[in-house]
């Protein structure tokens, strides 16, 4: 499945509430996203040159997207992606997982 720049707008403006700030990397589906009412700032780096820039990184998201694919890879295959999703997301926020013990302190829930 491949994501557009709709696809981003309409999820902000699904999970987002009130004034929101969005630091991204420069993925084209992000471009537009600042146009919304609720996005305060967009602020973005671009990985060809840094993965930092004036205290914007996206290092967190990117974390959080390497442990779920690491924990996909034992199931070989989903056939509802939000099932698991949620279901990782209560292990990862649940501080008596091994999950959370494998994070580095101040990532985990």
């Amino acid at each position: 499945m491949k994501l557009s720049r709709g696809d981003t707008k309409k999820t902000l403006k699904t999970v987002a509430e009130g004034e929101i700030r969005v630091n991204t990397d420069e993925y084209s589906i992000y471009e537009g996203i600042d146009e919304l009412e609720i996005v305060k700032k967009h602020r973005f780096v671009n990985h060809s040159k840094e993965y930092a820039k004036d205290g914007v990184h996206v290092n967190t998201a990117e974390n959080r997207h390497g442990f779920l694919r690491a924990w996909l890879i034992k199931f070989r295959g989903v056939s509802n992606l939000r099932n698991y999703i949620s279901f990782f997301e209560l292990l990862f926020n649940s501080k008596e997982t091994s999950i959370h013990h494998s994070v580095p302190d101040g990532l985990g829930g």
